[in-house]
């Protein structure tokens, strides 16, 4: 098992001085995965939630609220492309194409020392696709939910030169699924339902030329294009506790984005290897909500909607728009150092960010109303960080004691300077044992809708950076089929950056605060059996994490996580069945919610559990025919709303696909 993020060097993970997972296009191909970031449900101590727009919130070890979106560092072949804006990976970048990604690695816990700001609970890391042979293959998949996909993929040598292309389109139709809600001012229950509709196309291509103990040339692109409808809404976050969305309460997203990297390596002497690394890229993003509701919390008759309106606006659609550029440049030398047994690695660029035309629109629903526009305060604003890395790992006693060492310099055109340490001792016990202590410190710089505000949300232009030290106890085995892992964490987060109420401020509106110090501990637990004849993967997690501030739990992450899958292949009849298992333990609805200045404490939702089984069969050489049972029993799982919707979020419904891929 090799792995890169931890190091900039691809090492053994009982090497690696992080707690890192790998995912590969197996793993996502035996669970029937149709979200790219859902197939991080299967990893010990991470959940995923919902969000505006479609896209998906990711926690790591705890902490989930509205704000998982942002502190994970999202990269695409080494190019970080979490926005200025929002500071997320996640929004703009809703669902990218399985069928363009060959591997996924997974830092879970810090990650500032290499990858700067975003990277402060953990690292998520796409590599796109490519292939050390020639092929072409072909995959599709249409199931009974509405939901159908096409992928493809090109892989050509012609001497030094290889080209790797790939493309993955799909969409889901209405889902429907329903949600409960109560009429605000009365005990009245309604129910009414999202579609959870979206198409996208994702597009990744890579050209190689020369030799890696030359020179080598390595380019790339990724072309991606979202648009969903019917997704999660506004909920009750900024309400007080109120679904004035009532039967609308969804929102609709779309988005554009477009990545162009370059890199020049060289090998030197000594063995340093020299590279020089280019990127840029650019998105548009655009939400939707419907409040044409909000009429209801209005006059009979109303003409002045400020004074008649409890919400100070009448029914509208609101549309929030922006579009980023970003360019990013490095130079980056790296040795392993025989006669030192030291590998090392210095790297020092910069980073521009622009946001460009930014805007709220509030589209009228309403006849005695016009309706307004606006550009945000942050529309035109940009960010230079400039930054210098250096991380080293010395090994003794050939290599059975190593320890790790580093840190990385960031410094902001606008808040400042920040140095990220990391240490580390690895006992490499022999050559399949490995235990560790690891200690990392990230921060998270206040990105422009927290320091300006948009619409409702208040800016805070005095907020100070977020810091986080992590602790890690690792033990690690890893030898021919089976691999094995436990982790102990402690965590300490300081001055976070949370989104809350004040009674100060009108209905409605929020503003964002440091909110002093959170916690966070607990124990991961994976084990991997792998043969070509049996698979078994598992994994579980117990994590509490607390605001020590206002003692209080955040208790939309689930305190256990468990998850199994077990698989076998019939070889003299070339059929494979697997069977996967994903349990969340002691969650609750959605975070905690300020109502009136108190913390009102959301409701338990029953423990999830879902089932999905993978059949498939080698037809021949070149065709392979499987079948997808989503949430077997057809259970009704829900998840937890990290915006304070109702009754939590409902999970899929069963769902049968049937699908087939064509290799040449």
């Amino acid at each position: 098992m090799k792995v890169t993020v931890a190091s900039g060097f691809e090492e053994s993970a009982l090497d690696a001085a992080s707690s890192v997972s790998l995912i590969t296009r197996s793993d996502w191909e035996r669970r029937g995965v149709k979200r790219n970031t859902k197939i991080l449900d299967m990893l010990p101590g991470v959940a995923t939630y919902s969000t505006w727009g479609g896209a998906d919130a990711i926690a790591i070890r705890g902490y989930a609220t509205e704000l998982s979106v942002r502190g994970v560092a999202t990269l695409i072949d080494g190019v970080p492309v979490n926005t200025f804006s929002y500071g997320s990976g996640q929004y703009d970048k809703a669902n990218l194409g399985l069928g363009t990604l060959n591997r996924i690695e997974v830092i879970r816990g810090p990650g500032s020392t290499l990858y700067g700001s975003d990277a402060f609970h953990g690292v998520l890391s796409y590599n796109t696709y490519r292939s050390d042979h020639d092929e072409l293959s072909f995959s599709s998949e249409v199931d009974s939910s509405d939901y159908a996909r096409v992928d493809g993929q090109l892989s050509q040598t012609s001497g030094l030169h290889r080209l790797n292309l790939a493309m993955d389109v799909r969409a889901q139709g209405s889902q429907d699924l329903s949600y409960d809600y109560t009429v605000p001012g009365t005990s009245l229950k309604q129910t009414s339902g999202r579609a959870l509709s979206y198409d996208n196309y994702s597009f990744s291509g890579n050209y190689q030329y020369g030799d890696e103990d030359e020179w080598l040339f390595d380019a790339g692109l990724y072309l991606y294009d979202y648009d969903a409808s019917g997704m999660v809404g506004s909920g009750t976050h900024f309400f007080s506790g109120n679904t004035f969305q009532l039967d609308k309460e969804t929102s609709d997203g779309s988005a554009t984005f477009q990545m162009y990297r370059a890199e020049l390596s060289k090998r030197f002497g000594y063995g340093v290897d020299v590279a020089v690394k280019t990127s840029f890229w650019k998105n548009r993003q655009q939400w939707r909500f419907d409040n044409s509701r909000f009429d209801a919390f209005c006059a009979p008759g109303f003409s002045d909607p400020g004074a008649e309106c409890l919400l100070g606006l009448p029914g509208h659609i609101a549309i929030q728009n922006t579009e980023e550029k970003h360019y990013q440049s490095e130079l980056e030398f790296k040795q392993k150092n025989e006669a030192l047994n030291t590998q090392w690695v210095v790297s020092l660029g910069r980073r521009l960010s622009k946001i460009g035309n930014a805007s709220i629109e509030r589209a009228s629903t309403s006849a005695v109303w016009e309706g307004t526009y606006s550009e945000p305060a942050y529309s035109g604003k940009q960010r230079d960080i400039n930054h210098l890395l250096f991380q080293a790992r010395t090994s003794f006693r050939e290599g059975k004691y190593n320890f790790v060492y580093g840190a990385r310099f960031d410094d902001y055109s606008d808040v400042g300077s920040h140095i990220s340490p990391r240490l580390g001792f690895i006992y490499r016990q022999n050559n399949h044992w490995s235990h560790k202590a690891l200690y990392g410190n990230a921060f998270r710089a206040p990105m422009a809708l927290e320091l300006f505000g948009v619409a409702t949300v208040v800016g805070n232009k005095s907020l100070e950076p977020e810091e986080i030290d992590t602790y890690e106890l690792v033990t690690q085995y890893l030898k021919g089929a089976w691999q094995a892992e436990v982790v102990l964490f402690h965590s300490s987060w300081d001055e976070a950056i949370t989104l809350s109420g004040d009674p100060a401020l009108p209905p409605g509106f929020a503003i964002y605060r440091n909110t002093g110090k959170n916690e966070s501990k607990g124990l991961e637990v994976s084990a991997n059996y792998i043969t070509d004849t049996w698979v078994v993967q598992s994994s579980a997690s117990y994590v509490e994490s607390e605001n020590k501030n206002k003692n209080i739990d955040y208790v939309a992450f689930p305190k256990v996580i468990a998850n199994l899958g077990v698989g076998y292949h019939w070889h003299d009849y070339g059929f494979t069945a697997f069977l996967n298992q994903r349990l969340q333990f002691q969650q609750y609805e959605s975070d905690y919610l300020s109502v009136g200045g108190e913390l009102q404490r959301p409701e338990r939702v029953k423990d999830y559990w879902r089932t999905d089984l993978h059949l498939a069969h080698q037809y021949s050489a070149h065709l392979k025919l499987f079948m997808n049972f989503q949430n077997v029993f057809g259970r009704h799982n829900v998840k937890p709303s990290v915006y304070n919707s109702e009754n939590g979020i409902a999970d899929d419904e069963f769902a049968l696909a049937l699908g087939s891929t064509v290799t040449f």
